[in-house]
C-alpha cells in the first residue's frame, strides 16, 4: 500500500469512528436467556425462600383438626396444592381424640406436622409442650401483612407456639330450630334453658366426658361474660336431660334434624343452613358476645416442618384467605378479604333486645377451659353429682388455678361487632 493509500484508509478509519460516535446508540440485544438462578439475596426473604423452596421438596404436609373436614377441605387443600406445589393429607376431628393421638404417636418420635383447631385445644396442646414456637420463622404474613388482622394472630401465644387460624364463623349464644320454637318462646339467657320445663329433653348439648366444650362454654359465657352460671350448667345436666353428643360439630345437625330444640353453638352449620336446615343463631339481649377462636401450631418432632410453614403462612395470607372463605364459605380472618359467611348466619336478638358489647376469649381464658376439662370437674357432670359438690369443685380447683396464675384472669378485650 503506497503512502497516498495508507493516509485515505486513515481518513475513511476516522470518518466512520465519527459517525459511529454521533449517530444514536443501537438498543442493546436482549441476554440470552440463562437457567442460574439470580444471586441469592439477605435477610427473611432470602430466609423464607429457603423455608418454601425446602417444603416443596418435602412435598407434602400432614394436618389434623377442623379446618379441612368435610367436602369443602379437601376443594381447599388442592387450592393449596396448586398454589405451592405441596400436597396435603389430613386427618379431620374434634380436638379431644386428636390431641390424644399426637401425644401417643410423639412417644413414638412422630406425629402430625399441624394441628388446628378450636379452643380450648392448642392451649392445652402449648401448655403440654407439644407445639414448636413458628415466632422466630419469617412468616411474610405475619411480617408484611400485619395491619390486615383485626387482632395479631400470635396473641394468644406469648412464645408463638400456635397462631389465631380462624374466628368463629357464627356468633351467637345459642342455636334453635325454628319448627319446634316459635320466636317468642326463644330463650333470653342460660337461665330460661336451664330451668324452664319445656325445654327438659330438647336441649342439644355435649357429652363432657368426650370433649372439652363443656368446660370452654363455662369460661366464656360464665367467667368471662358472667352470664352463663354455674348452678345454669349443672342443671343443664342434672334436670334437663340433654340430648348428650360426643363432638360440638354434631349439635347443628341434631337441632336441623328435631333432635333438640335448642342447642349450645358450633362453628359448622354454614352448609346445614345453605341446605334449608330449619335453625337459627340466637343471642341473648344485652348479654356479652364473647368469640372464642381456632389456633394452628407447628407440632414437635413433624416431618415436614418447612411445609408446614408454607401451609401456615398461606392459611394467614390474602390468597390462602381468599380461598379458605370462599370454599368453606366461613368468616375471613383479614381485613382485606370479605366473608364468606352466608347472611343466615346472621344472628337474631331475642325478643328484639340488644345486642351485647363482644370480647374475644384471652389466650390464659383458654388455658382455663383446658385445665379445667383436663381436672375432670367437668366431667363428672353425667355421673348425677349433687349441685353443691359441683360448685364446690370447680370453685376449689379455680381457687387455686388463680392463685398459681397472678389472680383472676377475666380480662374482656373489646373487638369490633361482627
Amino acid at each position: 500500500m503506497n503512502r497516498a493509500q495508507v493516509i485515505a484508509s486513515l481518513l475513511l478509519t476516522c470518518l466512520m469512528t465519527l459517525t459511529a460516535c454521533a449517530a444514536p446508540s443501537a438498543p442493546s440485544p436482549a441476554p440470552a436467556k440463562s437457567d442460574a438462578k439470580p444471586a441469592a439475596s439477605s435477610g427473611p426473604d432470602a430466609e423464607w425462600d429457603k423455608i418454601v423452596e425446602a417444603g416443596k421438596q418435602e412435598g407434602k404436609v400432614l394436618i389434623y383438626g377442623a379446618l379441612l373436614g368435610g367436602p369443602e377441605g379437601s376443594a381447599i387443600t388442592e387450592e393449596f396444592r396448586k398454589q405451592t406445589g405441596i400436597t396435603v393429607d389430613f386427618v379431620a376431628g374434634a380436638g379431644s381424640p386428636l390431641y390424644s393421638r399426637i401425644r401417643e404417636e410423639l412417644k413414638g418420635g412422630g406425629s402430625a406436622d399441624l394441628f388446628e383447631g378450636s379452643q380450648p385445644w392448642p392451649s392445652i396442646i402449648q401448655k403440654d409442650g407439644y407445639f414448636l414456637s413458628s415466632k422466630d420463622k419469617p412468616l411474610p404474613a405475619l411480617r408484611n401483612e400485619l395491619s390486615a388482622f383485626p387482632v395479631d394472630p400470635r396473641m394468644m401465644a406469648e412464645g408463638g407456639e400456635y397462631v389465631i387460624s380462624r374466628f368463629p364463623s357464627n356468633v351467637g349464644h345459642v342455636i334453635v330450630n325454628t319448627k319446634l320454637l316459635q320466636p317468642s318462646e326463644y330463650p333470653k339467657s342460660w337461665k330460661d334453658i336451664a330451668t324452664e320445663p319445656r325445654f327438659t329433653g330438647k336441649v342439644g348439648w355435649v357429652n363432657p366426658k368426650s370433649t372439652g366444650d363443656v368446660a370452654y362454654k363455662w369460661v366464656q359465657w360464665g367467667y368471662n361474660a358472667n352470664a352463663f352460671s354455674l348452678e345454669d350448667v349443672w342443671s343443664i345436666y342434672g334436670k334437663q336431660s340433654p340430648l348428650m353428643l360426643a363432638v360440638p360439630m354434631d349439635v347443628g345437625g341434631a337441632l336441623g334434624r328435631g333432635e333438640a330444640s335448642v342447642g349450645a353453638t358450633t362453628g359448622t352449620i354454614e352448609n346445614l343452613l345453605e341446605a334449608g336446615a330449619p335453625i337459627k343463631v340466637i343471642l341473648f339481649p344485652d348479654v356479652p358476645v364473647v368469640e372464642g377462636v381456632a389456633g394452628m401450631g407447628l407440632v414437635k418432632d413433624a416431618p415436614h416442618p418447612n411445609a408446614a410453614l408454607v401451609f401456615m403462612n398461606w392459611v394467614l395470607s390474602q390468597p390462602g384467605q381468599q380461598a379458605i372463605t370462599s370454599i368453606a364459605k366461613i368468616r375471613s380472618m383479614r381485613k382485606d378479604v370479605p366473608s364468606g359467611s352466608p347472611p343466615s348466619v346472621t344472628p337474631e336478638v331475642a325478643g328484639g333486645g340488644q345486642r351485647g358489647p363482644t370480647y374475644l376469649m384471652t389466650g390464659a381464658q383458654a388455658e382455663l377451659a383446658g385445665d379445667l376439662h383436663a381436672a375432670g370437674v367437668f366431667q363428672t357432670l353425667p355421673d348425677g353429682i349433687s349441685q353443691a359438690d359441683f360448685l364446690k369443685n370447680v370453685n376449689t380447683y379455680l381457687a387455686d388455678w388463680e392463685t398459681k396464675h397472678g389472680g383472676p384472669q377475666k380480662q374482656q378485650i373489646k373487638l369490633e361487632p361482627w
